[in-house]
């Protein structure tokens, strides 16, 4: 269990599995530059549970991203691909091609 905040910021490529994050603020913040692959990870945050900002990839997998602010905000100019991953709470923008590659079985609460 994590309880601060993920930051991958430019020139990093990280990778999380099977963890639970529980912060207070944005849960996972992905930078211009960033190559994140999330996978079985559950994010609860009191902001937004993915920030994903311009020039910046995301791979998701069997996850859980909410947010009380809202699950994602997608800026125009990030890449997001996600597969079998629930979505809990508002869109900071509309999704959708190409910057959201839809691989099956998402679900948007």
């Amino acid at each position: 269990r994590v309880t601060a905040p993920l930051v991958c910021t430019a020139g990093e490529t990280r990778s999380l599995q099977g963890v639970m994050l529980d912060v207070p603020g944005a849960g996972i913040v992905a930078e211009r530059g960033c190559k994140l692959t999330l996978a079985n990870v559950r994010v609860r945050s009191g902001g937004w549970g993915l920030v994903v900002n311009p020039g910046a990839t995301v791979r998701i997998d069997d996850s859980v991203i909410e947010g009380r602010t809202g699950a994602l905000d997608l800026h125009p100019g990030a890449s997001l691909s996600a597969w079998a991953t629930t979505f809990r709470g508002a869109l900071g923008r509309p999704v959708a091609p190409p910057q959201f590659i839809d691989r099956g079985d998402n679900r948007w609460q």
